[in-house]
């Protein structure tokens, strides 16, 4: 009997003996994701895992990247009183503005912008020389539209746009306000939020006369302004200040009768009369520069430098030259921010045309403006008031009969509203 289990060991131990064998040839023989063993099955996960992390799913009719369609509705309210004053114009009025706009947006690199404004005004203006400034209208006008294509990469850019644009100088602070104008715009360059940008800029537009005459008829010509320069911003994230520069080369040609005629007595050298038409005494062909510098400060508040310096080469010294510097404060608190600001000008005659001018100063003019204005920009809502002195800086131009030194006060509030 004993030797009956001796041998039953020793076929056990060769059976033993065998299946190690055939698992371990079995083992270099099968690729590892063939394994049946526990530890085949998570090492098989873990290196699916991987792959998952890394590979890209695969691309159905569902997946296929559509083009993106976007689309914003703004709305604005500004209500304002203004009081102007001085030996020639008496003027008191209250304006509502509705501000509405509409932009589409296709993917990153295709805008359209319809904007429009209406003026709603009330109130009563004298003028010793029966002349237009200070006068109170209602009016429907386009402000902006125009379709702009764009492209860019990480550091580099350019755009076009063409239609109804906004039209000035200097794109980051000028002497002259702002035109609405049909015309053309390129903008290119360097452009990275970090580093700052350096853009080459260029537009052409057809700036129009503020008012039409029923007296003159024009030549047939194009009234144009081109304007054309170089801008860069520096951001120091060090010190929390940006500084923005901006030069423009600007030549405005073939000026309207009536452009002559609504600058005429607001500062401008012409010549003429209103039978024969007027004229420009002196064309416009010149350079403006321009710099703004940014500091954030402790909790949030911020100060800003602004300046801007025109010079008309085409206009004889003493008549040619402007400049205009503003410096303001920002005061944050917990909902709301207060900014009182101190502007400083001083616009000789021919330096630019004076019916592009900022509105009550325009040209021959030197002067301060005081203002405060208190934002709450949750609610988008903000009231401002503001007062400016502009003296005449010389009697002797043939504007200088209709100017004399005033004073301005402005008072007002606006909202805005997204629609969509």
């Amino acid at each position: 009997m004993l030797s009956r289990i001796k041998a039953s060991q020793v076929v056990a131990a060769k059976l033993i003996f065998a299946a190690v064998f055939v698992s371990t040839i079995s083992s270099h023989a099968e690729p590892a994701s063939s394994s049946t063993s526990f530890s085949g099955v998570s090492a098989e996960a873990s290196a699916g895992a991987v792959e998952s992390s890394t590979a890209k799913a695969p691309t159905t009719a569902s997946s296929v990247a559509t083009p993106t369609r976007s689309y914003k509705g703004e709305l604005g309210f500004t209500l304002f009183g203004r009081k102007l004053q001085d030996e020639v114009v008496n003027s008191r009025f209250a304006r509502m503005v509705v501000a509405a706009s509409l932009t589409a947006n296709y993917q990153d690199w295709l805008t359209a912008k319809l904007g429009v404004l209406q003026f709603l005004t009330s109130g009563q203006s004298s003028n010793l020389y029966a002349v237009t400034e200070g006068a109170a209208s209602n009016v429907t006008l386009i402000d902006e539209g125009y379709i702009k294509a764009a492209l860019s990469s990480t550091n580099w850019t350019v755009s076009a746009a063409a239609g109804i644009i906004s039209a000035n100088l200097s794109p980051i602070y000028s002497n002259m306000m702002s035109q609405s104008n049909a015309g053309v715009s390129l903008l290119g360059g360097y452009q990275n939020d970090a580093n700052g940008e350096v853009l080459i800029f260029a537009e052409q537009s057809a700036p129009t006369s503020k008012s039409t005459s029923n007296r003159i008829i024009d030549d047939d010509t194009l009234p144009l302004m081109t304007v054309g320069g170089l801008r860069g911003v520096l951001p120091v994230a060090k010190t929390g200040t940006k500084i923005k520069a901006a030069v423009a080369r600007f030549v405005f040609t073939d000026l309207s009768s009536q452009s002559a005629n609504d600058s005429s007595t607001i500062g401008n050298t012409t010549t003429g009369n209103g039978k024969g038409g007027y004229s420009f005494a002196y064309d416009f062909r010149g350079i403006e520069s321009s710099l703004v510098v940014e500091q954030d400060l402790f909790l949030a508040d911020r100060v800003t430098l602004k300046g801007a310096a025109v010079k008309n080469e085409l206009a004889p010294a003493g008549a040619n030259s402007g400049w205009t510097g503003k410096i303001e404060y920002k005061k944050a608190f917990n909902k709301f921010e207060l900014i009182p600001s101190l502007v400083r000008f001083r616009i000789e005659s021919d330096s630019i045309p004076a019916s592009y001018g900022q509105t009550g100063i325009f040209t021959n003019r030197v002067g301060t403006g005081y203002g405060l204005r208190l934002d709450f920009p949750a609610e988008k809502f903000s009231a401002y008031a503001g007062f400016t002195e502009a003296d005449v800086i010389n009697n002797n131009t043939t504007s200088s009969i209709y100017q004399s030194d005033r004073q301005t006060y402005t008072l007002g509030a606006e909202a805005k509203y997204d629609i969509f």
